[in-house]
């Protein structure tokens, strides 16, 4: 049983509609670009938004949400 966090992390990191990223790193969800310009500037697909520690943001043209907690992004898809 102590390996279920473990495994749940697993199934996080796998899922292709969530990126976790840090300052100078980019990647994509489906065709979108998501990427962290630098610390506290995020683009996706083309716009781009500050976001301060414990805020999120939302490029609604594209179904995109970003999150940052500390130096960690996490943009997820919108179901």
């Amino acid at each position: 049983m102590a390996d279920e966090p473990e495994n749940q992390e697993t199934e996080e990191e796998d899922d292709p509609n969530t990126l976790r990223l840090e300052a100078r790193e980019y990647d994509t969800i489906g065709l979108i670009h998501c990427g962290v310009t630098r610390e506290g500037l995020v683009a996706i697909g083309g716009q781009q938004f500050n976001v301060e520690d414990g805020e999120e943001q939302t490029a609604e043209y594209v179904g995109i949400t970003v999150r940052r907690e500390g130096e960690q992004y996490t943009f997820s898809k919108i179901e």
